[in-house]
């Protein structure tokens, strides 16, 4: 019996794919798994934003070039997501999930917030933030840890 219908994936795991970090194989397998299952995604409104600007810095730092950027930008846009509005009542779970994981930013906290609220899976690839948040929201997990999860759904 599945336990969850859906994850909620964070941007650190998306720029890991799109700019080729050395986990990015890991992550291709795990978002292969997730079009293969009938798990779906669930993001935050500004993800869009929050992707689309770290990756036209890079542009900006001459890490990749404009064609990059919009090959990159144009795959990213044909993944399949849910995309939930961040309301005052997401902020305000974002909020606990912030002071109680002693997490400096409230927007790394509105996925798991989204995710808490939604009862879905949260997704990070930051080791550091995922230490803390687990603390405070016990269905996170590395994208290692969620591709085992998601494996035979």
């Amino acid at each position: 019996m599945k336990m969850f219908n859906s994850l909620c994936i964070d941007a650190s795991v998306f720029l890991a794919f799109f700019l080729g970090e050395p986990n990015s194989k890991k992550i291709l397998s795990f978002f292969t798994a997730i079009h293969k299952s009938s798990i779906s995604i669930i993001e935050p409104s500004y993800l869009d934003v929050e992707i689309m600007s770290t990756l036209r810095n890079k542009v900006f730092c001459e890490k990749i070039s404009h064609l990059e950027y919009t090959r990159l930008l144009n795959d990213y846009l044909a993944f399949d997501i849910n995309i939930f509005q961040v309301s005052r009542e997401l902020l305000k779970l974002a909020n606990i999930h912030s002071v109680k994981s002693d997490q400096p930013v409230i927007y790394d906290c509105i996925y798991s917030a989204l995710a808490e609220d939604q009862k879905a899976i949260f997704v990070t690839a930051d080791d550091k933030f995922l230490k803390k948040i687990k603390k405070v929201y016990k269905h996170s997990y590395s994208v290692s840890e969620a591709f085992e999860l998601i494996k035979g759904y």
